[in-house]
């Protein structure tokens, strides 16, 4: 890794916090570790190796078309943001893309906006599962992905309340673009592409769409509570 990616804020970069987490004492955890940097520094392969498609190109969404200036301010925010490059950029990156003249597959775009603690919030969401029954959702591997249900994080709370101990504190780990955290291969970014204004761009990072994206995002997101955990024990804090 030539740098940390912009993973957390709080001192703790990535080269560092992976190395923390290579410090596991138990075998499961340290292989875990090492498959997750290996993952990281190399990116996340979208399909198989070995697997091809075949060129695609699907339309995008009316909900981004008819909010153009809302897609345009956010393409701009994601390329400035290091999770979007345009194709040129693209091809003088990945060497994979060098001598293409667009991206190998283009998914549809489309927009979503919703309000969030009053305020806007956009997601560029990218169909990744059009045209139905050889799109690239049809063929990536889809690692199982099991979430904590809801009854599950309710009883978890109700016991923080009948801790004995006066100094019990909880908390949640928030992260911002949560998908788009996790960078792809070189080899993935061109199954990433979409088509905007006549201009192309490509994901070099996990966009929402994506079917493998939450297991990356829940991989990424549960090693990186370990390795928070890991430095509070260090500080002295007890933590279960």
């Amino acid at each position: 890794l030539r740098g940390p990616l912009p993973i957390v804020r709080s001192g703790l970069d990535l080269v560092r916090w992976l190395h923390m987490l290579a410090e596991e004492d138990t075998p499961s955890n340290a292989t875990a570790a090492a498959k997750l940097y290996l993952r990281i520094s190399r990116g996340w392969q979208i399909l198989p190796q070995g697997t091809t498609m075949d060129l695609q190109w699907t339309r995008n969404y009316k909900s981004a078309t008819d909010a153009s200036i809302t897609v345009d301010e956010e393409l701009t925010r994601l390329q400035s943001d290091g999770f979007l490059l345009t194709l040129e950029q693209a091809r003088q990156l990945f060497p994979p893309l060098r001598g293409l003249d667009r991206p190998n597959v283009i998914n549809a775009m489309g927009c979503v906006i919703k309000m969030s603690a009053g305020k806007r919030k956009i997601r560029l969401v990218l169909d990744c599962s059009a045209p139905r029954g050889r799109s690239l959702n049809d063929i990536m591997e889809i690692p199982p992905t099991r979430l904590t249900s809801v009854q599950q994080a309710r009883a978890g709370l109700a016991s923080l309340s009948r801790h004995p101990h006066p100094k019990v504190h909880q908390f949640k780990l928030d992260l911002k673009d949560a998908f788009l955290q996790n960078p792809n291969s070189a080899q993935s970014t061109s199954l990433l592409g979409i088509e905007w204004n006549g201009q192309f761009y490509v994901y070099r990072c996990m966009p929402f769409g994506a079917a493998s994206a939450p297991s990356a995002q829940q991989t990424l997101s549960c090693a990186l509570a370990r390795g928070v955990l890991r430095r509070w024990e260090r500080a002295g804090f007890v933590v279960g």
